[in-house]
């Protein structure tokens, strides 16, 4: 029995645990006072995961030379639970058939006022730029390659456009989760592919867990906040994930990863 026994935290990466890169040799930044928690609270009983919208992939390249988890991992917005150590997907849930032409609804209405879209299947992910020749053509050549998609992600040319096509896309697709990740950044996931739905699993998969934390700064991450035993927003997140929070902690640039663990 360590002090941290019976914790888990599911943090966000981009945001909350992560910063932009100081210089041209980074490709992102991690505090020393974040990293060294994490190690304190690992060795010390507690368990510590990520939950974003990136893929394995991006995570394993990118964050583990830093810090690796002693949990699977929340990845794609809640669309998939991974399991690093065993290096196997424990769940995924696709988009829904019926929402599989929205980057071609997104084309069609929307095409002056999106910049560029992520295609993101199991295995792969392709992006297109909404601008660029033959657009439909190539869309309609990635969506032949799969029959099943985790999500679309749409960036917007200014948060006022996002904004308005969020609207329109929940009108079209009510059926389908549509959170932004940024200002800018539109997605489109099936309605139970949520980091909060993935929080509640994961926490059962822990017996010995009594407390899930949950951390996050943007929409797509209200869903886990809530299913959280303690919810936190950092001070950076969007006035939306402060009301659903029950806590509000130092910003992002500030370890506030760090500042929870010393809490507990």
């Amino acid at each position: 029995m360590g002090k941290y026994t019976g914790y888990m935290i599911c943090t966000d990466l981009d945001g909350t645990f992560t910063q932009p890169p100081r210089n041209d040799k980074e490709d992102l930044y991690i505090s020393r006072e974040n990293l060294d928690a994490v190690e304190y609270f690992k060795s010390e009983g507690g368990i510590f995961t990520f939950s974003t919208g990136r893929r394995p992939g991006y995570i394993k390249d990118k964050i583990f030379p830093f810090v690796t988890p002693n949990a699977p991992m929340i990845t794609v917005n809640g669309a998939s639970i991974y399991d690093h150590e065993k290096d196997e997907i424990l769940k995924s849930v696709f988009l829904p058939r019926n929402a599989l032409d929205a980057p071609f609804v997104a084309y069609e209405k929307f095409r002056d006022k999106l910049e560029e879209i992520y295609v993101i299947a199991e295995t792969e992910e392709f992006n297109l730029q909404f601008d660029e020749e033959n657009f439909l053509e190539k869309l309609k050549e990635i969506m032949s390659l799969h029959e099943e998609w985790y999500k679309f992600v749409f960036r917007g040319v200014d948060a006022k456009a996002t904004l308005e096509f969020q609207k329109f896309m929940q009108e079209k697709y009510p059926e389908c989760y549509l959170p932004r990740s940024w200002e800018t950044g539109q997605e489109i996931l099936a309605p139970d592919a949520t980091k909060g739905e993935r929080a509640i699993e994961l926490k059962r998969m822990f017996p010995q867990v009594h407390t899930l934390i949950c951390v996050g700064d943007h929409e797509n991450d209200i869903p886990m906040i809530l299913a959280a035993d303690k919810g936190y927003a950092v001070k950076n997140a969007v006035e939306e994930v402060k009301k659903a929070a029950d806590f509000v902690t130092v910003d992002y640039t500030e370890g506030a990863i760090a500042k929870i663990i010393a809490e507990i």
